[in-house]
């Protein structure tokens, strides 16, 4: 998958200074297995990145420049276009079922003058292709990061523009304990990520797993309504 006009902007809020970022994945909230869990994520998503063979940025916490989530990711997409890159491919670590298929259509659609969105199943986004002819900084900013009708505005945002979209499949990402559960019961036992996370937590994490995969399915429907907004980096 050579490509010398696109780059992979991995735009995180885990921090390498602290080994963690804020997200809880686990009903305990017991600190040092939330920072493993974001760690593995992190670890997941750098591995499927780098099998692009494409130019990987990770913009982590300490290297994100701005006061709001908007002001930041602009900020890290300007920079990564700054280098000279015609098209950026956008990801956040908290998708598990990403995978290269994903970034391949990407590609497909840039070949075609397209952007290309990932829609995640609570609104948002977890990934997003764009050229340098779609990113207009100002209005980029001010798209409705953190909220669930992110991907409608993105939609709206890249029409304006009459961008013709490549729409990838809709997947779940992490953004908390409900999000957690319901990924780890739908990837399949081969995945790189779950099986990560089994080895893990082999010991440690046994009880966690008998309840996600034997109590939690009751629990997370009578819940997933109640839902609130993502909390994205």
């Amino acid at each position: 998958m050579r490509n010398t006009h696109t780059a992979i902007l991995l735009f995180s809020k885990f921090s390498q200074q602290k080994r963690a970022n804020d997200k809880v994945f686990l009903r305990n909230k017991d600190a040092l297995k939330n920072q493993q869990i974001a760690a593995t994520l992190l670890e997941y998503t750098q591995h499927i990145a780098q099998k692009t063979k494409l130019p990987l940025f990770w913009i982590g916490a300490e290297e994100q420049v701005g006061e709001t989530f908007g002001e930041r990711i602009s900020h890290a997409t300007q920079q990564v276009l700054n280098k000279g890159f015609q098209h950026i491919i956008i990801i956040g670590d908290d998708c598990p079922s990403l995978s290269l298929g994903d970034f391949q259509k990407t590609l497909k659609a840039f070949s075609k003058n397209q952007a290309s969105i990932g829609l995640a199943k609570d609104g948002g986004t977890y990934l997003i292709g764009i050229t340098r002819q779609h990113f207009q900084k100002n209005k980029f900013t001010h798209l409705a990061w953190q909220k669930q009708n992110l991907g409608e505005d993105l939609i709206a945002y890249l029409n304006n523009l009459d961008a013709k979209i490549c729409f990838l499949s809709t997947k779940s990402d992490i953004d908390n304990y409900l999000d957690w559960a319901e990924v780890m019961q739908l990837l399949p036992y081969t995945h790189r990520f779950k099986k990560s996370i089994q080895l893990l937590f082999f010991t440690s994490f046994f009880s966690e797993i008998i309840y996600l995969y034997l109590y939690q399915p009751v629990f997370y429907f009578s819940q997933k309504s109640l839902r609130a907004p993502p909390s994205n980096p």
